[in-house]
């Protein structure tokens, strides 16, 4: 089956009720429609009764009036008379139009008609003859038309009567049915709200089982995911809902191989450190030990320029192996399990240290290393850090420099903060020296930080660390 989309939900659970409450409005209207029409009806047969009784009532009237007449010779009479005879025409066509016309109605309405209409004649052919004052047929005498109208006025009676009893049979109907539509609207109309609310919450209740299942299934996923345990298989259907999980299992398969291949990569890395520590910085640690002995004179008799030549390679093995500590020292940064040792010492000995350390290169280009500030400062830090960072950064600035130029550093606490500046006069821009990453790591890992830029054709190099002066 295929899956609804939540858009597509939403519509069916506007839509349902909304079209249920169309059709309920639809039928209601015919029931309210029916319900006017019988009481329409009743009121129609009411006044229709009335009608045939106020014919009948005219007609009596229109008889007398021409008996009077004619003992009289009255004018008012006749005045009533002819208004009688004008009235009578309409109301017999009030009757024949406004009764339901059943076929009993229609030929008692027929007889009502032909009566009235041959007793008006009857009359008026008596009031003519009272005007004239001649009676030359014989039974249109006043008295024989009376008694002929009398006749004729008893079948009207009769057929007025069975007129009206057939309309009082539609004026008894028309209000039970008018009560049994107004009954049927009420019940209907209760039925249609209770029917909308069932529909309305059978939409809502079916809908949101469906969501909620499928929600469930992400939620479970990511719990999964974080646990490190496998995945659901993918929703079905098209939905909104399943195009979410269709990328979360693609985000989950691309960070899998992205893991996968971080692990592989820590894996190289922690072969290369083993190579590294085993194959390089052992046999240069021998190397550097025996020309330490050689330094020392440990060994007699050795010429001068020996000793000499031995005391740079061993500052130039130091160096070497400072280098391989670095690569180690990154190794264990990543991985976190580089311990801080911090220890109190002179600034002074850590810089001659490292001036001894670079003094090869100094010697080779010829260039002049000038600290124009004090060191004789005892500060508490990660000594072999600081050392090595102070290292780097010089190295990096004998390297920028040319033949003969001049290396400036200087020194300066600010609130329990060393900043040690160092200035080259190098063409080499070092300004990029604060995005080297051992450099920049060893600095944040003293609690300080590293920056660099090139002021006035000189590269700047300087760094901030905390520090506690025991001087």
């Amino acid at each position: 089956m295929k899956q609804l989309t939540i858009a597509q939900k939403g519509f069916l659970l506007v839509a349902v009720p909304l079209a249920f409450e169309i059709v309920f409005i639809l039928f209601l209207t015919m029931l309210v429609v029916q319900a006017d029409r019988a009481t329409e009806a009743a009121n129609r047969s009411r006044l229709v009764v009335v009608q045939a009784q106020a014919l009948l009532n005219s007609f009596f009237n229109a008889a007398s009036s021409v008996v009077a007449y004619g003992a009289t010779h009255d004018a008012i009479f006749a005045s009533r008379f002819e208004a009688l005879q004008a009235r009578l025409p309409g109301e017999l066509h009030f009757i024949e139009a406004s009764s339901v016309h059943s076929e009993k109605q229609k030929e008692a309405i027929r007889r009502i008609k032909l009566l009235t209409e041959r007793g008006m004649e009857i009359l008026a052919e008596a009031k003519n003859n009272c005007d004239r004052g001649s009676f030359s047929l014989p039974f249109l005498s006043v008295m024989e038309a009376r008694k002929e109208v009398e006749r004729l006025l008893g079948q009207l009676m009769s057929e007025v009567s069975i007129f009206i009893e057939e309309e009082q049979k539609v004026k008894a109907s028309s209000p039970d049915e008018a009560s049994r539509s107004r009954q049927m609207v009420a019940q209907f109309l209760a039925f249609g709200v209770a029917m909308n609310i069932i529909v309305a919450l059978f939409l809502v209740n079916f809908f949101s089982k469906s969501i909620n299942a499928r929600l469930s299934v992400l939620s479970e996923n990511s719990r999964r995911f974080q646990s490190g345990q496998e995945l659901l298989l993918p929703l079905s259907g098209n939905d909104e809902i399943s195009a979410v999980d269709k990328n979360f299992h693609e985000m989950a398969d691309a960070l899998t191989i992205a893991a996968e291949k971080e692990k592989e990569m820590e894996r190289i890395k922690s072969e290369l450190a083993a190579v590294i520590n085993h194959d390089l910085r052992s046999p240069l640690t021998g190397v550097n030990s025996f020309l330490t002995l050689l330094a020392d004179g440990v060994y007699p008799d050795l010429p001068e320029k020996v000793l000499q030549r031995a005391k740079i390679s061993v500052a130039s093995t130091n160096r070497l192996i400072s280098l391989v500590n670095n690569l180690l020292d990154l190794e264990k940064l990543d991985e976190a399990l580089l311990v801080e040792t911090p220890e109190t010492f002179y600034l002074a000995i850590v810089f001659d240290q490292v001036m001894e350390t670079v003094q090869d290169l100094v010697d080779k280009k010829n260039v002049s290393v000038v600290i124009s500030s004090t060191t004789d400062l005892k500060i508490v830090c990660d000594r072999a850090r600081f050392e090595r960072l102070l290292l780097n950064l010089i190295i990096k600035a004998i390297d920028s420099s040319e033949r003969n130029d001049k290396i400036d550093i200087t020194l300066e606490t600010k609130n329990s903060f060393l900043e040690i500046r160092i200035i080259d006069a190098g063409k080499n821009d070092t300004a990029g020296v604060a995005e080297n990453t051992l450099s920049r790591v060893i600095a944040e890992a003293l609690g300080g930080k590293l920056e660099a830029q090139r002021v006035e054709n000189k590269n700047v190099v300087w760094f901030t660390i905390p520090v506690k002066d025991h001087g």
